[in-house]
């Protein structure tokens, strides 16, 4: 049972690590991006209008 909890402590401490460095550095949001795109399919409708004013 030990060897469980200081598996499970370790692999938490590495994820809080890891989750400071990458939002210190930004890349956190891009990850979190990504995750949406690929998670999420969104439909893009590009609409273009040309106005003329005279």
């Amino acid at each position: 049972m030990k060897v469980r909890t200081t598996n499970l402590v370790f692999k938490l401490m590495l994820w809080l690590v890891v989750e400071v460095v990458l939002n210190l550095s930004g890349f956190d949001d891009l990850a979190n991006y990504s995750e949406f795109l690929f998670e999420h399919p969104v439909v893009v409708q590009i609409c273009v209008t040309h106005q003329i004013s005279g």
